[in-house]
């Protein structure tokens, strides 16, 4: 059995798949368009929502429950069991000002390993 991708391995993927002017970091923007992608796949249904109605077939479940378990946590406001896109979008606003660090505007690989991203 191999083990998972290291906390460095994640964090250089977050930053490859968000850095989309390869300048080494996360500005606000690419933030912004990256949780549209990142909403848009977890509603899988396209209802503007993630909710248990968003759970993938059999091999994906697992995986799927984790996260919407732990994202419930922090963007589910009134708890309703639904994660509405404006919920969504403000929790990971409120995440991306938590992680810089610097108050620069930009995230990068050295404020996310302080912050433990």
């Amino acid at each position: 059995m191999t083990a998972g991708p290291s906390f460095a391995q994640n964090r250089a993927g977050i930053l490859a798949k968000a850095d989309t002017d390869k300048d080494g970091a996360v500005s606000a923007s690419e933030a912004a368009t990256r949780r549209k992608t990142i909403f848009s796949k977890l509603d899988r249904n396209s209802d503007g929502a993630i909710n248990r109605a968003d759970r993938p077939g059999l091999m994906g479940r697992g995986k799927f429950d984790k996260a919407f378990t732990a994202l419930s946590k922090s963007a589910d406001t009134n708890r309703d069991g639904t994660i509405t896109w404006s919920e969504f979008d403000d929790a990971q606003k409120e995440r991306f000002q938590r992680l810089d660090l610097d108050r620069n505007g930009r995230l990068d690989a050295a404020e996310m390993t302080r912050a433990g991203a």
